[in-house]
């Protein structure tokens, strides 16, 4: 089942109304979404607390030249993000998309269509194909191009599954593999009512710290899946790869994670293994 406490609430807004593609966009590769972008319309993404990146599947990329920017509401007008890395270049491609971390007196919630959240609005300075096919706006700790420098064929046609043009949802999987894997070794975090809650894919602040493990982790589910018996050589190449990804995951020394659950980055919210060992009796 969908954690729904990570789903973005994502709004298109065309200049006077307001379309919810939120439920469309949270679930992976369900139902893509064709939307006709204009350089005077705006993608609204919202969350329960403050973000600084995301990643943007696409089903069919954009294929006019265009640049992204993404404003943030800093409680009496919308002001550009600092250090904005577009990774998908104008939905031309997949990517992440990441900036800098706003300082927390000067980002707050406002409402939009009704909703109360921390908002995020993206738009673009030429209109974007007619045909540009939005497939999912979520979190995912590596991608594709992280596979390739890894393991430089991964991308051939041989690898994919039947019907997919990318390890998308190998990535979705890896994550949350991850995820449980931190919460079964004791970290958690703390919500505003004092309550020990579930960590999720948006409480790690960094996710360098994992990248490497998400990567060998995703790899070993690719080979997994074209292995035709137990001793062939992808089958081998699949567990050498979920060896490297626990090791890799033990070798973390430290996790930048959102333990007050508010979405800023304090100083004393980075735990090393003798406090996770503390934190989860």
């Amino acid at each position: 089942m969908l954690d729904t406490s990570t789903k973005l609430t994502v709004l298109y807004y065309n200049g006077s109304t307001y379309t919810d593609y939120s439920n469309k966009f949270f679930e992976p590769a369900r139902e893509a979404q064709v939307i006709q972008v204009t350089d005077s319309d705006y993608i609204y993404v919202g969350f329960s607390k403050p973000i600084n990146k995301l990643y943007l599947d696409l089903s069919v990329a954009n294929t006019t030249a265009s640049t992204m920017t993404v404003e943030y509401y800093n409680d009496s007008v919308w002001a550009s993000v600092s250090n904005l890395y577009d990774d998908t270049r104008g939905c031309t491609r997949n990517g992440f998309i990441q900036w800098d971390y706003i300082d927390v007196n000067d980002v707050d919630k406002t409402t939009i269509d009704s909703k109360e959240l921390f908002w995020y609005r993206i738009s673009f300075s030429t209109t974007l194909h007619s045909t540009t096919s939005f497939n999912c706006f979520t979190m995912i700790f590596a991608d594709d191009q992280d596979l390739k420098r890894e393991f430089i064929s991964i991308l051939d046609d041989s690898f994919f599954a039947e019907s997919q043009a990318s390890h998308f949802l190998v990535h979705v999987s890896t994550r949350d593999y991850i995820v449980q894997q931190l919460r079964n070794k004791g970290y958690y975090k703390i919500d505003s009512s004092g309550y020990r809650v579930l960590l999720t894919a948006w409480d790690l602040f960094d996710n360098d710290e994992i990248r490497q493990a998400a990567v060998y982790f995703a790899l070993s589910r690719i080979f997994e899946s074209v292995s035709d018996n137990p001793e062939d050589h992808n089958q081998f190449m699949a567990e050498k790869y979920l060896g490297r990804g626990h090791d890799a995951l033990k070798q973390v020394s430290n996790l930048s994670i959102d333990l007050d659950d508010d979405g800023f980055k304090d100083s004393g919210e980075r735990l090393t293994k003798s406090k996770m060992a503390r934190w989860s009796r």
